[in-house]
This record gives structure tokens, sequence and C-alpha cells, in this order.
């Protein structure tokens, strides 16, 4: 089954697939010469930390095609940017949820 990164925040819940997360990130090294890709993805699938942490600090929605977000309730979003979760989430302690989930 595939694996989903999802945050929950109080009006949205993101979910992107885990392995897109751990692609962008390796394809990021692979551009610096850094690292080995292959390594870098299994290191994002098996790190829900390292996977978390690169979705926050250095993503943005556009660049993730298989993105899904489901509203929570009707507050309409002119701006898809202005609703990305990023570090300054985790400053409000308990209104954002980040997890690990699979799709079955």
């Amino acid at each position: 089954m595939p694996k989903y990164l999802q945050l929950l925040t109080p009006h949205h819940r993101w979910r992107v697939p885990l392995q897109d997360v751990a692609e962008h990130r390796a394809d990021n090294y692979e551009e610096r010469g850094t690292s080995d890709w292959q390594q870098e993805v299994a290191y994002a699938m098996e790190d829900p930390f390292e996977a978390t942490d690169w979705l926050k600090n250095n993503t943005n929605p556009g660049d993730f095609k298989r993105l899904k977000i489901n509203y929570r309730d009707r507050v309409q979003v002119k701006d898809i940017n202005a609703t990305w979760p990023s570090e300054d989430d985790d400053q409000e302690e308990g209104l954002y949820e980040w997890d690990i989930v699979e799709e079955g």
C-alpha cells in the first residue's frame, strides 16, 4: 500500500505521497552531487522525521503533482501557498499533527 505524509490542521488534511517527498529530496541532493539518489530515497522512506522535515522546510505545493487536500470546513483558499505547511506550524502546538499513513 502506498504511504502518505499527512498533516492535519484545523482546516485541512494534506496528503502527499511519501515516495514523492523522498524523490524530491533525493533529486535535490543529487543535483548538488552530495549523495546517491537511491540511498537518499530509501533513507527518507524509512525515516518519518526526515521526510516531514524536508516537506516543511524545502518544498512548495507546486512541487507535487499528486498532492491531495481535503478541506475540513468551508474555508475558501485563494492562495494554496499561503496554506502550505512550514516550520512555523510547529509553533502552534496542538493545532498541527504530522503522521505517515497508508491509504487502503
